[in-house]
């Protein structure tokens, strides 16, 4: 039987969000927690620079645990 997963691409703007503890921290939990959660290049690029300069180790870890899917265009 051949399954498909879904995923689900979480924007910048949302990992910032959940990162602050703002209102969509349940919705990207329990996305993280299912293994549906996704990023791309894009949103690491805008990401873990900030992470870095702040070394935030914790969350670069996080980051780095999630999917990645390659930007084929």
């Amino acid at each position: 039987m051949n399954e498909h997963k879904s995923y689900v691409l979480i924007d910048s703007s949302v990992w910032i969000d959940f990162f602050k503890g703002n209102e969509k921290v349940a919705f990207v939990s329990n996305i993280l927690l299912a293994g549906f959660a996704c990023t791309n290049e894009v949103v690491l690029t805008e990401l873990l620079p900030s992470m870095r300069i702040k070394k935030e180790e914790n969350l670069i870890k996080l980051m780095k645990q999630v999917r990645k899917f390659d930007m084929n265009v």
